[in-house]
């Protein structure tokens, strides 16, 4: 093979590696819930879209950095001891041309402590999605994007040091960064499969997540944050002239809004409106008042 060929059969080696670990992510729960308050309920079933969010600009900022750090010392022990340095320096080379923006999701519809962050303080709502279709959006999605930028999955989110299958898939990709530490797609995946780490402090959430792998700045879209700006991608499941839905099957609505049935049956009439109306309703049942 010429040398070219043989950049590219590494490259396909690497993204092989990648495949076969993202396959592994297949949920087993029938539902996977995001919380939000009104304003993204409404958002999401009149435009029938989520937003997925640029990491850095998420609650914990540290997050990404976190999983990078945790990549990077598996990667430097599994190569030579001459590459470490080559390695680490890998992880921080590019910076920009890592821009992960994620939509988060997790398999509990009935955690407090998300009641209380995302969803308005218990006054917002828990929305299921059919995980198998969920994950059919997303590669969907994929399937319209270049070569290059087709990193568009649901993955599944390892807390504290990860497992023995991801460990095991993050040594294969150190072997062929090692075969070529000056190649860039080995450090680019390294870093999408970081985002699959976080702290063990957050274990409680079982977090599932739509990463979207460095859009094109057509795509993004900005919005006013608390404290800064927030940049996100549309992942609008329909055209203007029509389309599947969203596949959207229950709402529960916040321990803080009124646990009665004319609450239920106007959020049965949003839904509706917008051809949710096979979705469920039904109202949180934990005892938590402001």
């Amino acid at each position: 093979m010429t040398s070219l060929e043989d950049a590219d059969a590494l490259d396909d080696s690497i993204l092989e590696v990648f495949l076969a670990t993202t396959a592994k992510d297949v949920p087993d729960k029938d539902l996977l819930y995001h919380y939000t308050d009104f304003y993204g309920l409404k958002g999401i079933v009149e435009s029938h879209s989520l937003w997925a969010t640029y990491s850095r600009t998420l609650n914990d900022s540290t997050e990404q950095r976190y999983g990078e750090k945790v990549v990077c010392k598996i990667l430097q022990e599994t190569v030579n001891e001459e590459l470490r340095e080559r390695i680490a320096a890998g992880m921080k080379e590019w910076p920009d041309r890592y821009r992960p923006f994620v939509a988060c999701f997790c398999t509990d519809p009935n955690l407090l402590s998300m009641w209380r962050s995302y969803a308005f303080r218990g006054g917002g709502y828990c929305l299921g999605f059919d995980s198998s279709e969920l994950r059919k959006v997303v590669m969907e999605r994929s399937s319209m994007r270049t070569y290059q930028q087709k990193f568009n999955y649901l993955l599944k989110i390892v807390y504290g040091l990860p497992d023995d299958s991801l460990r095991g898939s993050l040594q294969q990709l150190a072997k062929r960064i090692e075969q070529d530490p000056a190649r860039s797609l080995g450090f680019s995946i390294a870093r999408i499969l970081a985002s699959k780490i976080k702290h063990e402090a957050f274990r409680e959430e079982n977090e599932w997540r739509i990463i979207v792998h460095d859009p094109v700045f057509e795509e993004m879209k900005f919005r006013q944050g608390h404290n800064n700006i927030i940049p996100y991608v549309d992942l609008r499941r329909h055209s203007d002239s029509g389309g599947p839905l969203l596949p959207l099957r229950k709402v529960v609505c916040g321990p803080t809004l009124r646990n009665d049935d004319e609450l239920r049956e106007t959020v049965k009439w949003m839904l509706a409106k917008h051809g949710y109306g096979r979705a469920e309703i039904e109202s949180c049942e934990i005892p938590y008042r402001l």
